[in-house]
């Protein structure tokens, strides 16, 4: 999209919101500067319009940006604590349903760890 709008190709940025568009600031500050350069002055969302040349829709856009990459961040934590938590439980982490061979080996004591079968090798 990026390339599309310093070509000229499209000339105007459409997005059902924010956070689909971009999920980090540096993020946020690459498109606002190539729609800029781009004269692609109007970001249209249904939570609202960003004009790019307007510094109170750019401070509005810039602290959705903060928000939506702190959101982020939280998930990413919370996920990854509950795969911690599954894999000291000695619980499958894959976020895969396990297949059925790992649940019959689950069931049989020979649980292997991971996403895919064991090793036949071993």
């Amino acid at each position: 999209m990026l390339q599309d709008l310093q070509e000229g190709t499209i000339n105007a940025v459409v997005v059902y919101d924010q956070d689909r568009l971009v999920r980090q600031p540096k993020e946020l500050e690459e498109l606002l500067e190539v729609c800029d350069h781009a004269r692609a002055w109007h970001i249209a969302a249904v939570s609202g319009e960003i004009d790019v040349r307007n510094s109170d829709d750019l401070f509005r856009a810039r602290i959705l940006a903060a928000v939506h990459a702190k959101e982020s961040d939280n998930i990413s934590r919370r996920v990854r604590r509950k795969q911690q938590e599954l894999a000291e439980r000695g619980r499958p982490t894959a976020l895969r349903p396990p297949t059925r061979l790992q649940r019959h080996q689950a069931r049989r004591g020979n649980h292997h760890p991971g996403p895919g079968p064991p090793d036949p090798c071993r």
